[in-house]
């Protein structure tokens, strides 16, 4: 489904709890559940550590 087709959004992460409550590290969990992207080429490259124990 588009983003067209669900309409207009009506919360923004800045305005989300989940993403302004703050980690055990003190940032806020949005800082964490967002990927960190950088222009490559024609594309975006980003990078994450999966760790399983």
């Amino acid at each position: 489904m588009s983003s067209a087709a669900r309409g207009t959004r009506s919360v923004r992460n800045s305005n989300d709890s989940i993403y302004q409550a703050l980690h055990s590290d003190g940032l806020p969990v949005g800082d964490h559940l967002l990927l960190a992207t950088s222009a490559q080429g024609s594309g975006y490259k980003g990078t994450f550590n999966v760790g399983i124990a």
